[in-house]
Parts: C-alpha cells; sequence; structure tokens
C-alpha cells in the first residue's frame, strides 16, 4: 500500500495517478488515473512503471488515425498502374483502403482501393 501512495501525483505517459484503486483476485494493484484527455482508468501498477500503459486509450486511437490520415494524404494521381491511371480519390473507404477512381487505357473508368493490380 505504500508504493502507491509514493506514486500518486506522478506522471506516467499521459495518465496522473490519482488514487488507488483496489486490487485484483490475483493481487496486482490497481491506481485510479486522469488522463490528459480528461478519462478516468485504472490500469495496474505495474503496467504503468513498465511503460506499457500511458493513455486511457486515446493514445492509441490517435496513432491509428494518423496512420490512417497519413494513407489518405498519399496522393497517387496521374500514376500509372497497369493499364490504369488513378485520377482522383472517391472520398470512400473500403475495408479502411481509400477508393480511387483510374481511367483505363481503353476509356473506361473504374472506382477501387488504392494502388490496384491490373
Amino acid at each position: 500500500m505504500a508504493a502507491v501512495k509514493d506514486i500518486i501525483g506522478q506522471r506516467f505517459g499521459r495518465l496522473t495517478v490519482i488514487g488507488r484503486a483496489g486490487s485484483t483476485s490475483i493481487g496486482n494493484t490497481r491506481v485510479e488515473c486522469r488522463c490528459d484527455c480528461g478519462n478516468i482508468t485504472q490500469p495496474h501498477t505495474a503496467d504503468l512503471r513498465r511503460g506499457t500503459t500511458q493513455s486511457c486509450g486515446c493514445l492509441s486511437k490517435e496513432k491509428a488515425s494518423k496512420r490512417a490520415q497519413k494513407q489518405f494524404t498519399k496522393d497517387i494521381t496521374g500514376q500509372r498502374f497497369g493499364r490504369l491511371i488513378a485520377l482522383h480519390p472517391t472520398g470512400e473507404r473500403r475495408n479502411d483502403k481509400i477508393i480511387w477512381r483510374y481511367r483505363c487505357n481503353c476509356g473506361r473508368e473504374i472506382e477501387t482501393r488504392a494502388g490496384p493490380r491490373a
């Protein structure tokens, strides 16, 4: 119990320890933390000390969003993929892939994911 009192007020990533939250059935200590985003979470103290828990989950969501945004900002307009030339993104997504409009050498236009195999 003394160890929990020692870390109250300390920061671990985006989390600030604000109190004790109890123990699990196998004796692992949990603490109550306030995340920088405002959420309250109750991680194990060991996870905080190891650095495996650094937020309430908002950090992972933010990283995933940045990856998705980075993927969207990749401009392939004018690039050729076999017989297809990328014209523009449609603004749609399928299975987390951006859908682009392409023109074939024959003149037909299709919509499919970025970087299709022709």
